[in-house]
């Protein structure tokens, strides 16, 4: 459905397979609800949806038992393939799989929602591939990376909405280049473990915030304390 911008809903509402792929679709502004049978989003799935709309919970589905207000049913995704949800500009909330199998998102998964005001890692995942979540430039609040073992190239690029602290947890062992980058109203930066290897344009110095900004700033071969405004680095 790439691109189908006359598309005005897609029903997946059988739940006989255990995939999804339509792969490029454009228009769809009665949100989704996917069949509890679901375990893998194929690759381009909706991609460039720019009209989907409501929130997109990727963890429970709606019961279709008829008593009033059943309890939600518990998804079982396993996989979500390159760009699926890649430009799906209008959704509002997104709740990833918690699902144990879940471990990956995928490159430029949801790269340009920018419709998304707050993001929540779950703690079964493991990598952030390049440019999962690049240019979802209203979410506001700082994930917990706790279990983080990778963030790719440009993962989280052009967030600029995101506000607070920044904490890396002690199993990141990869950190991409420009993975924050334009990310301008971070307020700290801290590394639990030890700082991997990186790049100097994995933050970026173009601070717009008045805000004081301390950053563990890569030197050539080390990673150094320092304040980009000058004031005294926490």
């Amino acid at each position: 459905f790439a691109d189908c911008v006359g598309i005005t809903g897609i029903s997946t509402n059988t739940g006989n397979g255990s995939s999804l792929q339509y792969s490029n679709g454009s228009a769809i502004p009665n949100g989704l609800i996917i069949p509890p049978k679901v375990t893998r989003i194929g690759k381009e799935a909706f991609l460039n949806c720019s009209k989907f709309a409501l929130g997109l919970d990727l963890n429970t589905t709606p019961n279709p038992a008829q008593n009033p207000n059943p309890p939600r049913l518990t998804l079982n995704i396993q996989s979500i393939g390159n760009a699926a949800f890649s430009g799906c500009a209008a959704f509002t909330s997104l709740v990833l799989p918690a699902s144990s199998q879940y471990t990956v998102v995928a490159e430029e998964c949801f790269k340009g929602c920018i419709g998304v005001q707050a993001l929540t890692i779950p703690s079964n995942v493991r990598i952030i591939q390049d440019g999962a979540f690049s240019g979802c430039n209203k979410i506001a609040n700082v994930p917990k990376f706790d279990n983080i073992t990778t963030i790719g190239n440009e993962a989280f690029r052009g967030c600029a909405g995101m506000i607070g602290p920044l904490v890396l947890g002690t199993n990141l062992n990869i950190l991409g280049d420009l993975a924050f980058f334009d990310c301008k109203f971070l307020t700290s930066v801290t590394f639990l473990g030890s700082p991997p290897p990186a790049s100097s344009l994995i933050f970026g110095l173009d601070v717009a915030s008045p805000t004081t900004f301390h950053i563990n700033v890569f030197t050539e071969n080390a990673w150094d304390v320092a304040s980009v405004t000058g004031a005294t680095p926490v």
